[in-house]
């Protein structure tokens, strides 16, 4: 589509919407009816642009020399009064601020206002949440341009969204959701029983208002459920939480993964005459407001911390509430939200934020927030799923928290079980990349401790391990 030259009128479009919505030129009425109209096209060209820069590097080059930034921070302006367009705008956002440098240097402490104005909204609806956790990542995209006094600050305001995002309930809200749906629905189905038996019954059917004589009073039989907008205002709200909760826990993942080098980056960098260079061109890049990754680190393991995070992020591996479940499963236009919840994304963004917060937490010594047993439940349930990604991750997970407990006291039956559990998927799983990272955690858990030592002993592991080398040869 690139190729084809669609940017050109998308961004025409984009650029003639905006300065639509800026026209004074008519009567008030009609100007509000003009705007939704306006707002409605810029809502789908921005959805397509989105989709668009998702998945072409060149569309979103096309996006910074166009400009086009400055006509969706005029359309994520209106939030208040169009949610959907500012959803619109905020996901394609998200997307072309990641690893974008180019963009960075557009954003002016306007467009930053606007972005903060919109992560401040004191709106609870689920769309509200959705949109403020779109902006909590694309914040977190920006974050070499935020200056150095208000990292800390942005860094809470980011995990304070996010935790909250996290803390819903989601089962609960689909069951909440539904039987609002159920009431609204039976609540207009009452009035409209009560206005037939007001009218005495005296409806006319759309055939017979032709043969009806001019002089009696007659009217179109109408229900008040055709007068209601058709609207899912319900299933649009549990959609919307779900999806942020997804988005949420795919952020965490950035931040845990990416917000410093990696300690080999680090050792390089302190040993060799390159430290000095790269500090004087980090306090020349950010014009003299240095951005540490180190001192930055502290603040986003303080923030994961003291917002519950990790514990938060575990508590979304629990399988769905089987109320929520029967709900959805009962009711075909609430069926898709068993699918969403079972998705392979949104099962792999829940393993995925578990694995980087585990390897974050084990790094900096924090306590790790699963039980041995809640630990071996998620990945004999995990190694089931169809999808290379979840699989490896559950895998990871195993490794890191194993090669924790190596280091304790009175860990060495749960050690057993950790490698025999490992050594099944490194022999049995169909993928050599997730039989790869099984072996990878492995050594990781067997590489150091006196209980781990006693573990390999008894469980074989040196003997198992050789066994393994024909398996992989096949694979």
């Amino acid at each position: 589509m690139v190729t084809k030259d669609i940017m050109t009128p998308l961004v025409v479009l984009l650029r003639e919407c905006s300065a639509g919505l800026d026209s004074n030129e008519m009567s008030p009425e009609k100007k509000d009816q003009n705007r939704n109209c306006i707002e409605n096209i810029a809502n789908e060209a921005v959805n397509v642009l989105w989709n668009i820069c998702e998945c072409n590097s060149r569309a979103v080059s096309i996006f910074n020399k166009e400009g086009c930034l400055e006509s969706l921070l005029k359309y994520l302006h209106r939030f208040p009064s169009n949610v959907d367009l500012a959803i619109s705008v905020a996901y394609c956002l998200q997307t072309v601020t990641e690893d974008n440098p180019e963009l960075l240097k557009s954003f002016s402490a306007t467009a930053l206002h606007v972005l903060e104005s919109a992560l401040l909204c004191p709106v609870s609806s689920m769309e509200y949440i959705l949109l403020k956790t779109l902006i909590a990542g694309t914040i977190w995209n920006l974050k070499d341009i935020i200056p150095s006094k208000s990292q800390a600050e942005s860094i809470n305001a980011i995990l304070k969204i996010l935790s909250e995002v996290l803390e819903v309930d989601a089962a609960e809200t689909v069951v909440q959701m539904k039987e609002a749906e159920t009431q609204r629905v039976k609540s207009a189905a009452e009035t409209e029983e009560a206005l037939e038996n007001a009218n005495g019954g005296n409806f006319v059917d759309d055939d017979e208002m032709e043969e009806t004589p001019p002089r009696r009073k007659a009217r179109r039989k109408t229900f008040i459920s055709d007068l209601l907008p058709s609207t899912d205002k319900e299933l649009r709200e549990a959609t919307a939480l779900l999806t942020a909760q997804q988005t949420a826990l795919e952020v965490i993942v950035n931040m845990c993964c990416s917000e410093e080098p990696s300690d080999d980056e680090w050792e390089e960098l302190s040993s060799s005459d390159e430290s000095d260079t790269f500090m004087e061109n980090s306090f020349s890049e950010c014009s003299g407001q240095l951005l540490s990754p180190l001192c930055l680190s502290h603040e986003i393991h303080s923030a994961l911390t003291n917002c519950l995070i990790p514990k938060k992020v575990f508590e979304k591996t629990a399988f769905p509430n089987h109320v929520a479940v029967d709900v959805c499963s009962r009711n075909p236009t609430w069926k898709h939200l068993i699918r969403f919840a079972k998705h392979v994304d949104f099962l792999e963004a829940i393993s995925s934020a578990l694995r980087a917060l585990l390897q974050t937490m084990a790094s900096r010594n924090i306590p790790q927030c699963m039980t041995p047993e809640q630990l071996m439940t998620l990945c004999k349930a995990g190694v089931q799923s169809n999808n290379v990604g979840v699989r490896v991750n559950v895998v990871s997970i195993l490794g890191i928290t194993g090669s924790v407990l190596a280091k304790e006291g009175g860990t060495l039956e749960t050690l057993k079980t950790i490698g025999c559990f490992l050594l099944d998927v490194a022999t049995k799983d169909a993928s050599l990349v997730v039989a790869g990272e099984a072996l990878d955690a492995l050594f990781d858990v067997f590489a150091d401790g006196e209980e781990a030592e006693k573990a390999s002993v008894q469980i074989k592991l040196l003997s198992a391990l050789k066994e393994l080398q024909p398996v992989f040869r096949m694979k």
